[in-house]
């Protein structure tokens, strides 16, 4: 007999009394900032339209980035891809590709991120696990095949691995396509890999820069069309951090890729276009909407009044939403399709160029087809069918938006003068001052929802017995599938000429060494030659004075 069934009939009508007359305790936003009754005049009193807000398409950019925003082009669906072998990820991308989606979002396993081949001894249980493994060209060439590259946009889902754009290019060469019509996105965010569950990352920060300014470098000549670096606000905004710390933590990321750059002798209107951002889109609707606006209009000040840039692209403030993972739960998993459906609405209302809805299931595993599926849908719904994007940013004038776009954006400003205070976003980092940052406000979200101050349905509300007992289908990644893997990358590795190898990997280790001259020539040079991934990254960490191998298993092999 169910919990309802064996309730007493008078305890039953005092309870729905009560919830009649229900109300919320607290009133405040996600990230703890208050929130009146109602909004007036006088809350947006020092409001200048032409100087805060303009038209859509015109500084500072509050109101989005284009005049006609979704009337001229809608979103990206981009549903992050890749589990078990380069063969699977391949079939999936189709699969979504049939299903609905609009662009290619590959997500490679912690093998990959963590800069080694699937064969490494420290890396069997986690091949495939989570990502798609690329060790070789062929693994890449695999990932891709059948996709129409020079049609196509596709976003590298890695914030460390810098060198998996020179495997992208040299396979999309081999295919016979020109790499200036290549269109998307590589992460690259290499400064910000501590942040993304890695806390000793593979790639020191002096290299990890290196690494990033080579690739925008790379591509500011060669690869036009391409984004070659996107700062992860997501994966940092996962660990527990408030809206304006989300946007304050990618902005100082941000300008020590910018100084870096400039340094380099780039032009800030050359080099500004070529950065985006990742965003998160959490639960609090209208917080996670300001706070993108509040993005949009101070990285066009930063750029125009910090930095000098005028052209408008070096304005423009473009981003991906990726819907809050850690706002799904284990518990009553459908109920996530909801929560992601808001925070979707609120990533589109914001004016995201495009848009990740995780599955329902994500947090039991790796997203089913059917799950992925009804992901796709749901952007789809908001596309054609809620007619959200018939309107260039309709919240602009509500009091309340334009108050709290103000609250964020003072917010961010204060987080960057704290974060400038430490000498900038590198030394943060190294003195741990943003860990700590970043502790402490996971500690507070967590012992708010244990103690029931901040209601997550299924968790602390809602709560039903079933749940212990619920079963649910998961994407199981085949134990033979990874095996073979491993055994084509031992082939693929006895099948190469040793001695070319040994030259074009020298020759990379020695450029690396001398600092001056952008790595992805001679990085794609090696690659052609049958360099893998670990080996790549082996022979630029020495060159650099590192060991081989950051976990210290392997030598290198010339």
């Amino acid at each position: 007999m169910s919990q309802s069934t064996a309730e007493a009939p008078a305890n039953r009508a005092q309870r729905v009394a009560e919830a009649y007359r229900e109300t919320v305790e607290r009133y405040e936003t996600g990230s703890g900032y208050a929130v009146k009754e109602v909004y007036g005049p006088d809350d947006v009193a020092g409001l200048s339209y032409a100087d805060d807000l303009g038209d859509p398409g015109t500084y500072p950019y509050t109101r989005g980035i284009y005049p006609s925003m979704y009337r001229g082009r809608l979103w990206s669906r981009r549903q992050l891809c890749g589990f078990g072998s380069p063969r699977l990820t391949n079939e999936r991308i189709h699969y979504l590709i049939d299903t609905g989606e609009s662009a290619v979002n590959v997500a490679f396993d912690i093998p990959t991120n963590s800069g080694v081949d699937a064969d490494h001894a420290l890396a069997r249980g986690d091949v495939g696990l989570q990502g798609v493994p690329v060790s070789t060209i062929e693994d890449m060439e695999e990932v891709l095949h059948g996709i129409p590259l020079d049609r196509v946009s596709v976003n590298l889902s890695t914030v460390g691995v810098t060198m998996l754009m020179a495997y992208y290019l040299v396979a999309a060469r081999r295919r016979g396509f020109d790499i200036g019509d290549l269109r998307g996105t590589i992460l690259n965010d290499t400064l910000g890999d501590p942040f993304c569950g890695y806390k000793r990352s593979f790639v020191p920060p002096d290299l990890g820069l290196k690494l990033s300014i080579d690739c925008v470098e790379y591509c500011i000549h060669n690869v036009p069309k391409w984004n070659p670096l996107s700062v992860d606000g997501y994966n940092i905004r996962e660990n527990g951090i408030t809206a304006p710390q989300e946007i304050a933590f990618t902005f100082a990321l941000a300008k020590e890729y910018l100084d870096e750059g400039l340094r380099r002798g780039l032009d800030i209107d050359d080099l500004a276009p070529r950065i985006t951002f990742t965003a998160s889109a959490e639960m609090d609707f209208f917080e996670e909407i300001c706070k993108l606006r509040a993005a949009r209009r101070l990285w066009a000040r930063i750029i125009h009044d910090d930095y000098g840039g005028r052209d408008a692209k070096a304005l423009m403030y473009k981003f991906h939403v990726h819907t809050a993972g850690s706002s799904l739960t284990r518990q009553q998993p459908l109920v996530n399709a909801i929560r992601v459906t808001v925070e979707a609405m609120a990533g589109v209302l914001g004016g995201t160029q495009s848009l990740h809805t995780c599955s329902y299931d994500e947090n039991s595993g790796l997203p089913t087809e059917e799950s992925v599926e009804l992901a796709v849908r749901t952007q789809e719904v908001l596309a054609f069918e809620s007619r959200i994007g018939n309107v260039a940013d309709p919240l602009a004038g509500s009091y309340y938006v334009e108050s709290l776009t103000d609250t964020m954006e003072d917010e961010i400003r204060k987080l960057l003068a704290a974060i400038a205070d430490q000498g900038g976003m590198m030394m943060a980092q190294e003195t741990g001052w943003a860990d700590r940052l970043i502790d402490a406000e996971a500690l507070r979200i967590h012992k708010e929802i244990e103690a029931g101050q901040r209601t997550v349905v299924g968790v602390n509300r809602g709560v039903s017995a079933a749940d212990e007992e619920r079963e649910m289908e998961v994407q199981e990644v085949p134990e033979a599938e990874v095996r073979a893997h491993v055994e084509r990358l031992r082939r693929f590795k006895e099948g190469r000429d040793k001695k070319a190898l040994e030259t074009a990997l020298t020759s990379l280790r020695e450029q690396a060494a001398g600092r001056a001259t952008n790595l992805f020539p001679a990085a794609m040079e090696a690659i052609e030659a049958g360099a893998t991934l670990g080996e790549l990254n082996g022979y630029v960490r020495q060159g650099f004075g590192y060991s081989y191998d950051d976990l210290g298993a392997n030598e290198a092999p010339f």
